[in-house]
């Protein structure tokens, strides 16, 4: 049986994009009735491991990054984000890159943004495939990195099913206000202060935005602007549990993402499950990810967000069929095609490295 091993040592980073994608791989291989791999995982050595009968949990310390042959000799090995650390690689094994984004391309001024992408080069240079989370992300990549026929295979991340896990209404929820509802790391790059001149337009709906608080220049700058627009319906509330998440997303009139940088867009699905309306930019990958099922500004004039928010909620919120729909689109991302499309692709270079070997 060939060997694969999934690099998941950045799974303890709490309500973060990269550790959904991780802990969703392992309980992924570990539901799996035949495998067809044996399979290891590569985790924190602080991490707590789960029963497992499929899966060889392998922890891993910082040092082992430069003593390679510390690492297990595998056919695949799975790097699950563009900046990995661990990786040994022998003649018999192959190795696959998942790229998340190139949002540093736009984030980064030139000379950050090209240093940025010869590292990435130099490490596509050395796989053997490359997956990426959207067309969006691989089309950026076939547009700045050299690929060299290297096969690049889109995977959507798998979108856990929330709609019969437990809610719980939060304590910062106080009132029977209407309330609208934004999720991520807040973070200039998601763009939630584009929200507060917004909201200075509805006062009679609460807006609560939720997420790590990853940046404290720019919680400072959320903090002033609603200071100076003396907001009174705005609360950063800062980490939330899966079960306040949960209500809040039942119980928003709609779910903002205004964000100008995403390589998926996870909230956006996770809205969409519950029928909520959703409200999206533009920009990179949310388009794609929404799927013709959220109404899309086109820019971030605070007039023009308020008017097209107020007008097409209802709307939305109305028309049955249309949510429906939009429920069993953002069900249909399930971690059982995921699963399926990476051992597809497992199989296919492991062959390639059996022959090889």
């Amino acid at each position: 049986m060939p060997s694969v091993l999934i690099d998941a040592t950045l799974i303890n980073q709490k309500n973060t994009g990269l550790a959904n994608v991780m802990q969703s791989l392992v309980r992924g291989f570990n539901d799996i009735a035949q495998p067809t791999f044996a399979c290891n995982v590569l985790v924190p050595a602080n991490y707590t491991m789960p029963a497992s009968t499929n899966i060889n949990f392998i922890p891993v310390r910082k040092w082992q990054k430069y003593l390679t042959f510390s690492l297990p000799n595998v056919n695949i090995w799975h790097s699950t984000y563009q900046s990995f650390r661990y990786l040994r690689k022998t003649n018999q094994t192959r190795q696959i890159v998942t790229i998340h984004d190139l949002n540093f391309l736009y984030e980064k001024n030139k000379f950050k943004a090209q240093r940025h992408l010869n590292i990435l080069q130099q490490r596509i240079n050395r796989a053997d495939a490359v997956v990426t989370i959207s067309q969006f992300v691989a089309d950026d990549i076939k547009k700045n990195i050299v690929l060299n026929n290297k096969p690049l295979e889109v995977i959507y991340n798998c979108v856990e099913n929330l709609q019969q896990q437990p809610a719980i209404k939060p304590s910062f929820y106080t009132n029977d206000a209407p309330f609208f509802f934004t999720l991520g790391a807040v973070r200039k790059k998601k763009n939630f202060h584009s929200l507060l001149e917004v909201m200075a337009r509805i006062t009679d709906h609460q807006l609560f935005i939720a997420g790590n608080l990853d940046s404290p220049e720019y919680l400072v700058q959320l903090q002033q602007q609603i200071a100076a627009l003396k907001l009174t319906n705005v609360h950063i509330t800062g980490p939330i549990s899966s079960a306040e998440k949960i209500w809040l997303y039942q119980h928003a009139e709609a779910f903002l993402f205004p964000s100008m940088f995403e390589g998926f867009g996870l909230p956006v699905l996770e809205a969409m499950q519950f029928g909520t309306p959703v409200f999206i930019s533009n920009m990179t990958s949310l388009p794609e990810v929404a799927g013709g099922y959220a109404f899309i500004w086109d820019n971030f004039n605070p007039d023009y967000m308020a008017e097209s928010l107020l007008k097409n909620l209802s709307t939305l919120q109305s028309t049955v069929a249309q949510r429906d729909a939009m429920k069993a689109y953002a069900t249909s991302f399930s971690l059982e095609k995921n699963i399926q499309q990476h051992l597809s692709l497992y199989h296919r270079l492991a062959g390639e490295s059996i022959t090889e070997a």
